[in-house]
């Protein structure tokens, strides 16, 4: 069908959060929270777990039932302008993580695919509610036996941070693939919206980015718009298999990119000598 059964509780802690997630991976095909970056202490990691599977037509209600495969016509809202940048603060997005932990409560319901999948797609121009400087995406995934202690880390240097983010998802990861430079790998990763709020957030996301190496992760290559090559060669042990294929079917480099360049995949390269 065009639904699916979704199984929502409220986490207060982390920890209970990766217990859960890790209880239900066998028996859930998705595992999904929003996670509160901004709660410490005892609230660290606060989240809402969404556990999801797909719905057969019996598993439907009876006014679902006559159109299995259509999932319903909804309106969309458009954010009109670009926010004043100081709408989005600290204080503005605590209240707002606040409200939406509280607004929910442990159930089950059937739920569309596309407000499950793609719930920001209902709000055209979001990107506005982070103001004409725009916003940072940071995505990073950590291996099962690192990631608790990791994340930890992560949640408390952005807690203590106040960098404001709204959409903050945390998701199981099953096993990746053997592609070169692929993103995923057993574990879970924790994706980030954070507003451009100049180089305070450069610093904060470069430690965040000296955690991934120490616990044995990588961020993601498809979000990424200021990583270092020495960051880069740290977390994707297959660069130097990728280069000389690259080099192999492209040896004049016609096919180039501002990360392929930043990242040292064409062009020899322009390592900056960071350490970790």
């Amino acid at each position: 069908s065009a639904y699916l059964t979704v199984d929502y509780r409220r986490i207060d802690h982390l920890d209970n959060l990766l217990a859960q997630m890790s209880e239900q991976d066998s028996q859930c095909r998705y595992s999904v929270a929003w996670i509160d970056c901004l709660a410490g202490g005892k609230s660290l990691g606060r989240s809402v777990l969404m556990l999801g599977d797909h719905a057969s037509y019996t598993d439907l209600p009876a006014k679902l039932r006559g159109t299995p495969l259509v999932g319903p016509k909804k309106r969309k809202v458009t954010v009109p302008f670009f926010l004043p940048s100081w709408v989005l603060n600290p204080l503005s997005a605590k209240a707002f993580n606040a409200f939406h932990y509280a607004w929910h409560s442990d159930r089950t319901a059937v739920v569309d695919y596309d407000s499950f999948f793609y719930p920001l797609d209902s709000v055209l121009q979001w990107n506005r509610l982070y103001g004409k400087r725009g916003f940072f995406q940071y995505q990073v995934v950590l291996p099962p036996q690192s990631s608790q202690r990791g994340l930890t880390q992560m949640l408390e240097k952005l807690a203590a941070s106040k960098r404001a983010s709204f959409l903050a998802v945390l998701k199981s990861f099953g096993s990746g693939n053997d592609a070169m430079l692929s993103f995923p790998m057993k574990g879970h990763t924790l994706a980030l919206d954070m507003a451009n709020s100049g180089p305070g957030l450069f610093e904060l996301l470069d430690e965040l980015d000296r955690l991934v190496v120490e616990y044995g992760g990588r961020v993601y290559l498809a979000k990424d718009a200021r990583m270092s090559q020495h960051i880069f060669e740290r977390t994707y042990p297959n660069v130097e298999r990728f280069r000389r294929f690259k080099k192999e079917i492209d040896p004049n480099d016609r096919f180039s990119s501002s990360l392929a360049r930043r990242l040292g995949l064409v062009g020899g390269g322009c390592n900056n000598g960071e350490e970790i």
